[in-house]
């Protein structure tokens, strides 16, 4: 009798390791899923809260000042050094993408500015195209049309904000990370002259 509880234990014990393993992965997994969630949504609003800004901006000397303090402020579920790139750029229609050496991480003259997780906190006196070393020189917002008629060198041009985050996998199971990336597009509010 003594034998056999103790082989019923045994097998109960097996019984139950073979039905939690499933379980915790289950969980891990949901876990996992949950924390790539929240960064790809807080990369999604980022781009979409500096698009809003760069519209609503248009051609002011400190758009992509205000640009990187909006996607500061919404992206705050994002650690800064998860931050790759933040390009603001010339999109030529909505849904369009800046070009492989934007995403790459360089700069391109009358196309776009790139920004890097550090250039957040810049004073806004590193900004406006004051300088040789402004770091929105690129693309500078200053020529950004915003004219309503063609007479006045219009339509809008149409502002790209795009980002790339990195996402740190908590598990490992399915890799040690994934790189996120989020754009919007929206055309620039118009102005009379």
């Amino acid at each position: 009798m003594l034998r056999r509880r103790l082989r019923e234990r045994g097998t109960a014990l097996v019984e139950g390791a073979i039905v939690m393993l499933p379980f915790f992965a289950l969980i891990l997994g949901l876990l996992e899923g949950s924390l790539l969630l929240s960064d790809s949504l807080a990369t999604a609003h980022s781009a979409k809260a500096g698009a809003r800004t760069a519209s609503a901006l248009g051609a002011d000397s400190l758009t992509d000042y205000q640009v990187l303090a909006a996607i500061g402020r919404e992206g705050r579920a994002l650690r800064r050094s998860d931050i790759n790139y933040i390009v603001i750029y010339e999109a030529t229609s909505f849904g369009s993408e800046p070009s492989a050496t934007c995403r790459a991480g360089t700069p391109v003259n009358g196309a776009c500015n790139v920004y890097v997780s550090a250039d957040l906190d810049r004073p806004s006196a590193q900004f406006g195209c004051q300088s040789a070393t402004a770091f929105d020189g690129y693309w500078c917002p200053n020529t950004r049309k915003t004219a309503l008629t063609l007479e006045n060198g219009g339509p809008p041009d149409f502002v790209g904000v795009w980002i790339s985050t990195t996402h740190h996998m908590v598990s490992g199971l399915v890799g040690k990370e994934r790189t996120l990336t989020e754009r919007s597009v929206l055309r620039i509010e118009p102005r009379r002259k």
